[in-house]
This record gives structure tokens, C-alpha cells and sequence, in this order.
């Protein structure tokens, strides 16, 4: 614990490069989530990896509208709506993240393939929305 003021209180970050770190953030989820998919057959643990993302998943995309002064709820389950309206998803996906994430278990490979099929769009529309607004 420190005593005395905040030495981080008057620190000033630069707004574009704070948007820029949280899009460089997604796209590189979304490079994780393609290799780990492409490499399933070798490797067979996009389950466990996708389980290991949900948490970073549900932060960035809540730290992309966060910039953008939209206001989001503390739970993850409360957020989905927020995506949806924001991003225009469908969030059943998320949900079933967070369900997988509270009682992980393997997947087989065919049930993988459908959730990076459902998981892969949503997290390309996030990027395509920071696209039409982020223009740099």
C-alpha cells in the first residue's frame, strides 16, 4: 500500500491511442481465435482456449463502448444486451460462453466448429463497428 497522493492521478492518456490499443486488443483475439480454431484437428483445445478468452472477450467489448461514453453494467450477463443494441449481434452466443465458462467441459469437434462459427462473427462485427467509427 502507498501512503500519500495518487502518483497515476494526473497521468494523461492520449484518447486515440486508447482506441487504438483496444482495437489492436480484438484483432489480435480474433487472429488467436482463427488459429486456435485452424490448428483444432492437431491440437484438439479450442474449447479450452475459447473458455480461457471469455473473460478478456466480455472486457474488450465493453472497453470499446466504455470509450465511446456508453455506460455498461458491472456483470458480463448484463452486458449482452448492451452488445446487442450497440453492436447488432446476437448474443445467445455470449451466453452460452458464460454457461460454458461456469461448468467447462470438452466439446466435440463438431460442437467446437459451431461455436467459432457463432463466436467468430460477433467478435468480426465488433471490429467492423470500430472500423465505421474509429477511422484513423
Amino acid at each position: 500500500m502507498l501512503h500519500g497522493a495518487d502518483p497515476l492521478a494526473d497521468i494523461k492518456i492520449d484518447p486515440a491511442l486508447e482506441k487504438f490499443l483496444c482495437e489492436q486488443t480484438l484483432r489480435n483475439l480474433r487472429l488467436r481465435l482463427v488459429f486456435s480454431f485452424v490448428t483444432l484437428g492437431r491440437q484438439k483445445n479450442y474449447d479450452r482456449f475459447v473458455i480461457g478468452q471469455v473473460t478478456a472477450l466480455f472486457v474488450q467489448l465493453s472497453e470499446v463502448l466504455r470509450l465511446e461514453g456508453v455506460t455498461i453494467p458491472v456483470d458480463f450477463a448484463g452486458c449482452i444486451p448492451v452488445f446487442e443494441r450497440e453492436y447488432k449481434i446476437d448474443g445467445g452466443i455470449l451466453l452460452e460462453l458464460l454457461a460454458l465458462k461456469r461448468a467447462p467441459h470438452r466439446l466435440p469437434d463438431a460442437d467446437a466448429i459451431r461455436l467459432h462459427e457463432r463466436l467468430f462473427p460477433v467478435v468480426d462485427a465488433v471490429l467492423g463497428w470500430i472500423e465505421a467509427r474509429w477511422a484513423v
